[in-house]
């Protein structure tokens, strides 16, 4: 558990506790803990999901309370913990494929070789982009911001 070493009242075998439970969370539900800061009696932890292959995503207050029952029984009597929470929110980035990017280019007016001198990629890797490898998620985020910004420029103009 990252931060673990700020709490140096824990024995070793809490800080295996909590490590195991980290490490479970961190394989099994993609849920981070870390240990931020320890002040005043109040143990400050943050707690973040990512994305995980089972989509199933908890909300900032079931985050909380699963650090809560981690936590549960190692801290001492009398100690608060402060918990910040990050759930997992989905980009709002519509599904960008090659033919979305086509349909851009079209819309816009842009030729492969535009494009390809617009977002500082050589002609044939963007060949290689759209006819064999596909689009990785920076890909993906390259093109949707690169033709969102190019829209708003022209609304402008």
């Amino acid at each position: 558990m990252k931060g673990i070493e700020l709490l140096p009242f824990l024995t070793e075998k809490q800080k295996e506790l909590l490590k195991t439970s980290d490490m479970q969370y961190k394989r099994y539900a993609r849920i981070f803990i870390s240990i931020v800061g320890f002040d005043n009696n109040t143990v400050t932890v943050k707690v973040a999901q990512k994305e995980n292959d089972a989509q199933k995503y908890l909300s900032a207050k079931e985050l909380r309370d699963r650090v809560k029952g981690v936590f549960d029984g190692i801290l001492p009597e009398g100690m608060k913990l402060h918990v910040g929470a990050v759930p997992y929110t989905q980009d709002n980035m519509p599904d960008v494929t090659v033919e979305w990017v086509k349909e851009q280019q079209a819309k816009f007016g842009l030729t492969d070789s535009d494009l390809a001198k617009s977002v500082n990629i050589d002609n044939a890797n963007l060949a290689r982009i759209f006819n064999q490898r596909g689009l990785t998620k920076i890909h993906k985020a390259l093109f949707y911001y690169f033709f969102r910004a190019y829209g708003l420029q022209g609304a402008m103009s």
